[in-house]
């Protein structure tokens, strides 16, 4: 089996879903304390390895999937680094409105470069290796592996583990978040710790619109749950 194909799912202690940069890697790295799309995390049990290298790479993708409206864009990007020695792991979000060059010169959103792929006939990871190309000409970072989690995989994945627990900084309140048939679910939290199941961790993670930073706290919101994770 490609390395590159299943790494995440099965090890679950080691998810880490949705990241990679926007802004530029070395903006995001020199004020890293500052910038609430870089975060660092401890691994809740560590288990050494000789044979791990010291740094690994992973790109981490969340989609729609089936039954989603524009269901294969990469609405999630994130690059998880992690630091065997130092036992850390790195998350940097890239915003899904990230503007790039396409292969024709034109400018797209980075969400749109997967989903692109596949509507030209490209296989899953040949869709993903244009996207995970495009990163690495960003960033200057290459990737040992690649995971894609689309909702349904999230809310069993959650559920799963009985919930995550976060604390919820600030009560949001979005009257726009998507529901079926192009219809509105308005989803409401309110602040606390709390442990939230696979459905109202999706809402948290996925809502944008209640808040001033939109997609910037969406991103923190996703950090949060696998931090939690």
């Amino acid at each position: 089996m490609n390395r590159k194909k299943h790494f995440l799912i099965g090890s679950g202690i080691f998810l880490i879903i949705s990241i990679v940069i926007s802004f530029g890697v070395f903006a995001f790295v020199s004020n890293s304390e500052n910038i609430p799309l870089l975060q660092n995390f401890s691994p809740a049990q560590y288990i050494a390895s000789p044979q791990k290298p010291d740094t690994e790479t992973i790109l981490l993708v969340g989609v729609g999937g089936d039954n989603h409206d524009g269901g294969n864009l990469t609405d999630t990007i994130m690059i998880a680094q992690i630091h065997n020695l130092t036992k850390k792991v790195h998350l940097i979000s890239i915003p899904r409105d990230f503007l790039i060059f396409d292969e024709d010169g034109y400018y797209r959103k980075i969400n749109s470069l997967y989903a692109e792929g596949l509507s030209r006939g490209l296989s899953q990871e040949e869709a993903m290796n244009l996207l995970q190309a495009k990163l690495t000409e960003i960033t200057g970072l290459s990737f040992d592996y690649y995971t894609q989690v689309d909702f349904n995989r999230f809310v069993s994945l959650v559920d799963a583990l009985g919930g995550v627990v976060v604390d919820v900084t600030d009560a949001i309140d979005d009257p726009y978040y998507p529901g079926p048939n192009y219809s509105y679910d308005r989803f409401q939290i309110s602040p606390g710790v709390q442990t939230l199941n696979g459905e109202t961790a999706l809402k948290y993670a996925r809502s944008r619109y209640s808040s001033a930073g939109g997609d910037l706290d969406r991103s923190r919101r996703q950090q949060q749950i696998l931090g939690s994770v």
